[in-house]
């Protein structure tokens, strides 16, 4: 019989420019899959250790708005009817 031991590490102290805070925006709290996905975007992003804050805002209809590291991605409906508005509008204007 061969016994693995593995040796005890402390933990390493993490500075702060080596950590990238995420923010998910959406109306309900993420489920926890969609939490990981999106670390692990981050994370790819930046090469940094992710902290994720959930905020529940009832402004969001449907979807995410996720930001870090001054970048804003905005997967929500709301932006995407927004959007659409405004070239329905650009297209009648120019209909006139």
């Amino acid at each position: 019989m061969i016994m693995v031991v593995e040796k005890e590490t402390k933990p390493q102290a993490i500075s702060e420019d080596e950590i990238v805070r995420v923010t998910i925006c959406s109306s309900l709290k993420p489920e926890q899959d969609v939490i990981n996905e999106v670390a692990k975007f981050a994370e790819e992003k930046t090469n940094k250790k992710v902290i994720v804050d959930c905020e529940i805002d009832g402004d969001i209809i449907s979807g995410l708005i996720i930001k870090f590291d001054g970048e804003i991605y905005d997967h929500s409906i709301k932006t995407k009817n927004g959007v659409l508005k405004d070239q329905l509008r650009k297209i009648n204007a120019k209909r006139n």
